[in-house]
């Protein structure tokens, strides 16, 4: 189903929510995931026992940038198990740290895509998140000519997001501070996380109870 999307501007960068209906009509579930100037967002993640996903996209030269992963939680400890689940399911042990870490899945080999995985599992054939987000990078090319993309409603955070960025890349060559560099945010106090909710709790009700993880709304 098509997701509801909200954002809104913070002093670290913006915030941005997902809604979706469930299969019980009485609920929804919401996603809240923070972009963090310059390049960072942190992630509530669901597929293994740590919770959150720090990422980093850090610019090298004009076509090519640094890939960070950084899963954390602080009530959980990540032992040998741990770790090793995180690097099957998100892809990263085709990391080779022998070629400056870079992905085994490559252009030329496809990304590894197996055609039965893509009949049985997933519809990219590719082994699974990080290992498809680095596909879907590389597959676009260096420098993408965005008049020619076909934008479509679940993609509405991205075009927020890219004219939060022109924003602020012009306002900063204006002579204006970025945000988040006055030295008052509280990064550990940013908002990311899923949250289950009673059906007609809105964006602005899951943003105003930022340490829940159900909620009940009174109207």
């Amino acid at each position: 189903p098509r997701p509801r999307t909200f954002t809104r501007d913070e002093p670290f960068g913006m915030q941005t929510v997902w809604g979706w209906k469930t299969a019980d009509p009485a609920k929804s579930l919401f996603w809240v995931d923070p972009f963090i100037v310059s390049c960072h967002t942190i992630v509530p993640a669901g597929r293994t026992g740590m919770r959150w996903i720090w990422h980093a996209w850090v610019p090298i030269d004009d076509e090519h940038h640094w890939l960070y992963y950084v899963h954390y939680d602080p009530e959980v400890e990540a032992g040998t198990e741990e770790r090793e689940r995180l690097e099957y399911t998100f892809g990263h042990d085709l990391i080779d740290p022998e070629d400056d870490y870079r992905s085994r899945g490559n252009l030329g080999n496809m990304h590894l895509l197996d055609r039965d995985r893509q009949k049985t599992e997933n519809y990219t054939g590719i082994r699974d998140i990080a290992a498809q987000d680095v596909a879907m990078l590389q597959s676009m090319g260096p420098i993408v000519d965005r008049s020619l993309e076909n934008i479509r409603a679940e993609d509405v955070l991205v075009a927020r997001l890219r004219r939060y960025l022109l924003k602020w890349v012009r306002e900063f060559m204006n002579g204006e501070m970025p945000p988040a560099l006055d030295g008052k945010v509280s990064f550990p106090d940013i908002d990311s996380r899923m949250v289950i909710v009673p059906s007609g709790t809105t964006s602005e009700d899951v943003l105003a109870h930022p340490l829940a993880t159900t909620l009940s709304i009174d109207r």
